[in-house]
């Protein structure tokens, strides 16, 4: 590996590094509004067809730096959609309202 393809996996690994305050914030805050999905949505899609590419180069360094973005663009692209629409999130039985069977015992056929 050479020193520029060093110096991009550790400019590509700090900024990601960087990010993750990004998440711990969303998370703590149990709020995405001041996020915007389309700006995540459309920089996600920008990365896949740099995944895409990068995979199609056969460059490591490339692909395993392009996976990780990829990756925290999609955790990112979740926490949002999470937040702003809980409903969709939850249990399917959840929404089903499913509630679990007692097993009833049948007592008439017992000697006493």
């Amino acid at each position: 590996m050479d020193i520029l393809g060093i110096a991009y996996m550790v400019a590509s690994t700090s900024q990601i590094v960087a990010g993750v305050p990004h998440i711990t914030k969303v998370i703590r805050a149990k709020s995405s509004k001041e996020l915007s999905l389309t700006s995540w949505g459309s920089w996600s899609i920008t990365q896949f067809v740099c995944l895409a590419y990068t995979i199609s180069t056969g460059e490591f360094v490339l692909m395993s730096m392009s996976a990780l973005w990829t990756l925290y663009y999609m955790i990112m692209m979740t926490f949002i959609a999470y937040y702003r629409w809980p409903q969709y999130f939850k249990s399917p039985f959840t929404r089903l309202r499913v509630r679990p069977q007692v097993a009833r015992v049948d007592t008439t056929d017992v000697p006493s």
